[in-house]
């Protein structure tokens, strides 16, 4: 969920979940304050329970601060179970939860940071600072993530560089892959957030030339058609998830391109200099 205007994800209907998720770039860039949330759950279910498993959630510095996320908060008197476990949470103002929800926090990475304000989480009625995360439940920690190259309003990377501390920090949370379909776990102990440090992600194939650079696919159904867009000459190949592929060619600008995929998850990779970037799409019929 990249630079979207609204919030980012959200929750409603009792049992819903949500995992291996990248939300980044809420507000669209604008610079004046919006009300928009990285994650937000509100559901007159009453007793619901909701389950957020290794996501991560970055909010811009650039951005008026705001929650990163609200659980409960105009349902603040309706009784919510919330599973929160193996997440990353960057921003400027807390996650909030209202005293009336009850939440299982795991094995979370948070970085609330914005000068003084360091209160990263309230929950049960309680706020918990930089220094007293690992009250709030077992391997919460504090600490700047590191990613690859976040960004606001362009694509960003939040890959993990090989430093951050949310590897090898997490726990088993039932997950067999991560957002790349990257094996968990790499090294035998589970990674926070969404992505799975693999011990490739190469810090100097990053360059400020990325800023300018997008590459995107979307499929339509409705047309049996891929939709390749790109701001630069480069190749692209198709693979389904088990890795055939099933078509490539050059791409320079956009181009539609007739395909008649079977039902499952295929993934669109297009190479331009020194650098790859991936799409993904799932197709149900």
């Amino acid at each position: 969920m990249s630079n979207n205007y609204g919030d980012g994800i959200k929750l409603w209907g009792d049992s819903s979940f949500v995992s291996n998720t990248l939300v980044y770039g809420t507000g669209g860039g604008y610079d004046h304050s919006t009300p928009w949330c990285l994650l937000v759950i509100d559901t007159d279910d009453p007793n619901a329970y909701f389950e957020v498993v290794n996501n991560t959630f970055w909010d811009s510095p650039e951005r008026v601060p705001h929650y990163t996320a609200t659980i409960q908060y105009d349902e603040s008197t309706n009784p919510t179970t919330f599973l929160f476990r193996n997440n990353i949470v960057c921003g400027l103002r807390m996650f909030y939860n209202a005293p009336i929800v009850d939440i299982i926090a795991e094995n979370n990475l948070f970085y609330i940071c914005d000068g003084d304000y360091n209160i990263q989480i309230a929950a049960g009625g309680i706020e918990y600072a930089d220094t007293t995360i690992g009250d709030l439940g077992t391997g919460n920690i504090y600490g700047n993530p590191l990613f690859v190259y976040p960004q606001w309003e362009i694509d960003g990377d939040f890959h993990l560089q090989d430093t951050s501390p949310a590897i090898n920090a997490g726990t088993d949370s039932g997950l067999l892959d991560d957002l790349d379909f990257q094996m968990r776990p790499y090294d035998a102990i589970y990674d926070i957030g969404c992505y799975e440090w693999q011990g490739s992600t190469e810090i100097s194939n990053i360059e400020k030339e990325f800023d300018s650079i997008r590459f995107h696919a979307f499929y339509m159904p409705s047309r049996g058609s891929l939709i390749l867009r790109s701001t630069c000459p480069g190749e692209f190949s198709i693979f389904d998830i088990s890795g055939k592929l099933h078509l490539s060619g050059k791409l320079d600008g956009e181009s539609i391109i007739k395909f008649e995929p079977t039902t499952g998850v295929y993934l669109v990779k297009f190479a331009m200099q020194n650098m790859q970037k991936t799409s993904k799409f799932v197709v149900v019929r």
